[in-house]
């Protein structure tokens, strides 16, 4: 039982960081991106 608990603790820590990560990520450089592109 502790097994499971431990891959849901690291799925929600991987969750977290990567949503951390995305909202620390300049938003206006990827609309800056999508302007070049078009």
């Amino acid at each position: 039982m502790k097994g499971c608990d431990w891959v849901l603790l690291l799925l929600v820590a991987t969750l977290l960081g990567l949503t951390f990560a995305l909202a620390r990520l300049p938003l206006r450089g990827e609309r800056r991106r999508k302007d070049s592109q078009r």
